[in-house]
């Protein structure tokens, strides 16, 4: 799977996760431009990116967006958990309660708006 596809099955992934919990506003931040501009301009990529992204398309269509690049080293929460995706052979659910440490930490610097240092 390449990159692009990855990054748009975690798309649909989340946003199909917002729905199930009622969540219907979300600001979507990614770290590939040209996945902002699949979805706000309506550029459907290659045939492999096309069924998944009509996917996301339908569920958006039910949703307030607002969609905007990040780079990657200015969302190490993001980053952190791309980089455990990448090991996993399947789906795995984080509990809130036992979290890594270092996750946390940056999810707390997060919630406080203060800038951190992704190291690694």
């Amino acid at each position: 799977m390449d990159v692009i596809m990855a990054e748009l099955n975690a798309l649909f992934l989340g946003l199909d996760l917002c729905l199930k919990v009622g969540k219907t506003w979300v600001w979507i931040e990614v770290d590939s431009l040209f996945l902002v501009q699949m979805i706000r301009d309506g550029i459907s990529g290659n045939t492999h990116c096309f069924y998944i992204n009509r996917k996301i398309k339908k569920i958006l269509n039910v949703m307030k967006f607002k969609i905007s690049h990040f780079f990657r080293e200015g969302n190490g929460c993001a980053n952190w958990l791309a980089n455990k995706g990448s090991y996993l052979a399947g789906y795995e659910e984080l509990d809130t309660l036992n979290l890594d440490h270092s996750l946390k930490v940056m999810l707390l610097l997060d919630n406080a708006s203060m800038p951190h240092i992704r190291y690694g």
